[in-house]
């Protein structure tokens, strides 16, 4: 079942509940949320020449990062990121004052707490970190481990 099918069900099944239906409200208030992030991590990692993908289900989203990652919607699949390339991004993030999930198979929870200030202001944030690590992948091709 896809997001907006759950998200349908949860409208659907919440005609008879005001409260019922601002929780589905919410839910789908995150969901978009999710996916304004994805664009501007994408759009961010594009202009810098960082490869990474950000793919959503629902209210998570992934950061899968090199050439090779291609689509992802298993863990074997996520497995192809270049964790080399996510601790470049995850280190520039932090230095920006963005903290992402350490690891390179966690998911990021976007919360109502996340406005489109909050959102635009990573985004941002994002911009000059794929420039630094995509610096870091081409000033130290040959260092294995971050």
């Amino acid at each position: 079942m896809t997001a907006a099918q759950i998200g349908h069900k949860a409208i659907s099944a919440s005609a008879g509940s005001g409260k019922t239906f601002q929780l589905a409200h919410r839910y789908i208030e995150l969901m978009a949320r999710a996916r304004h992030l994805s664009a501007l991590l994408r759009d961010a990692c594009e202009a810098a020449d960082f490869v990474a993908s950000f793919p959503v289900v629902g209210t998570l989203l992934g950061i899968v990062c090199g050439a090779d990652a291609g689509a992802v919607s298993n863990f074997d699949e996520a497995k192809r990121t270049d964790e080399r390339a996510y601790a470049a991004f995850f280190r520039a993030m932090l230095a920006e004052g963005v903290a992402l999930a350490p690891g390179a198979y966690e998911a990021l929870f976007v919360g109502l707490g996340h406005t489109d200030q909050v959102l635009e202001a990573i985004g941002d944030a994002a911009h000059r970190a794929a420039a630094t690590a995509r610096a870091e992948l081409d000033t130290h091709p040959d260092i294995l481990e971050p």
